[in-house]
């Protein structure tokens, strides 16, 4: 698992719901990258900033996709 940034596209990462112990840092949230299938530890303010304002965003679908442990 990455606490930082695979460097890869924003349209790629996925949320994902947080193991139990990630609830000890509130400010991170767990994310998957499709393109090179990274799972990570994200700040959670760092991802919002690099969201284009109003485009659709992806990172709400932990539903539909969970990664490889999911």
């Amino acid at each position: 698992m990455r606490w930082s940034w695979c460097g890869c596209n924003i349209r790629f990462l996925v949320r994902l719901d947080r193991l139990p112990w990630m609830r000890l840092v509130p400010g991170r949230r767990r994310y998957y990258c499709s393109m090179c299938e990274a799972d990570q530890f994200l700040a959670r303010d760092s991802v919002r900033k690099s969201i284009p304002l109003g485009t659709a965003s992806n990172l709400h679908c932990s539903e539909t996709m969970r990664g490889p442990l999911g």
